[in-house]
């Protein structure tokens, strides 16, 4: 069960992933959402008995994620929408403009991004003739959001993901 934050409403796009939670219905990357609520971003999914991954124990799924990682950017999933971090960011700043003293921060945090975003696009002309490769992504692979069991890997909250460069969710793990 999700009850997410009311501010929450502000930065995601329930309708979006709502959208996604049915692309990923039948596919064993993530939990079976069983009900989605687009007003209120409550969700509701299987129970998988299983535990969500940590920095301490990373490296023993690391094939295991790298795998489902694949089936993801390689299928052919109906994500619809696009993801475009420069966007986002750009989402953001404004969403902490209301608070001088964050805005004034995460402006400056940002000029990292920036920089790697114009990696990234160089990387792409170079290898793929374009400056972004879009593929359905997850958005946000932190470790509290990829489920471990004794049997399989599993990917949670899907409100940040869509087509984008799969790049973005090697760099976010």
């Amino acid at each position: 069960l999700r009850i997410p934050p009311k501010n929450a409403q502000a930065i995601i796009n329930r309708e979006q992933e709502k959208h996604i939670e049915k692309a990923l219905m039948g596919e064993s990357i993530s939990a079976k959402c069983l009900y989605f609520d687009s007003r209120t971003g409550i969700k509701i999914t299987e129970f998988i008995n299983a535990k969500t991954l940590n920095f301490t124990d990373m490296g023993k799924h690391f094939n295991a994620l790298a795998d489902k990682l694949k089936a993801l950017h390689t299928s052919k999933l109906d994500f619809k929408y696009h993801f475009n971090p420069a966007d986002e960011m750009k989402k953001y700043l404004e969403f902490a403009r209301n608070s001088r003293f964050w805005f004034d921060e995460l402006k400056k945090g940002l000029e990292p991004f920036y920089h790697h975003l114009e990696k990234v696009k160089n990387i792409n002309q170079k290898y793929f003739n374009t400056e972004f490769v879009f593929a359905p992504t997850h958005g946000d692979l932190v470790p509290q959001n990829i489920l471990v069991s004794d049997k399989d890997i599993r990917l949670i909250d899907w409100e940040y993901a869509g087509l984008n460069d799969p790049c973005w969710d090697l760099a976010s793990f």
